[in-house]
């Protein structure tokens, strides 16, 4: 899901995908951004998306992006730090600028 702005920067809101299918669902993203005019997108990427995005032709690059978590309940903690969650952009305040 990503938010388009035609002839400029479009916002990548999350990537979900099989394992089996994370090429092949970056190369649809990157198309369809694309076609529809988009010239970047920019977005958090997942750390099990970083292989299959550097595997991608052209130009990227990684600005370094913190989360800042709190929860009553543990089990929700753990499975952020496993990677076992789905964050994206409507899960924060990543429209603040700090």
């Amino acid at each position: 899901m990503y938010c388009l702005n035609a002839g400029g920067t479009s916002e990548v809101i999350q990537v979900a995908a099989r394992r089996s299918a994370e090429k092949t669902v970056l190369r649809f993203l990157f198309w369809d951004a694309w076609r529809n005019g988009a010239w970047a997108l920019a977005g958090r990427v997942e750390p099990w998306l970083v292989d299959a995005l550097a595997a991608r032709t052209g130009p990227s690059s990684a600005a370094h992006q913190w989360t800042l978590l709190h929860s009553p309940r543990p089990e929700i903690l753990h499975a952020i730090e496993r990677g076992d969650a789905l964050l994206s952009h409507l899960d924060g305040e990543w429209w603040l600028s700090f």
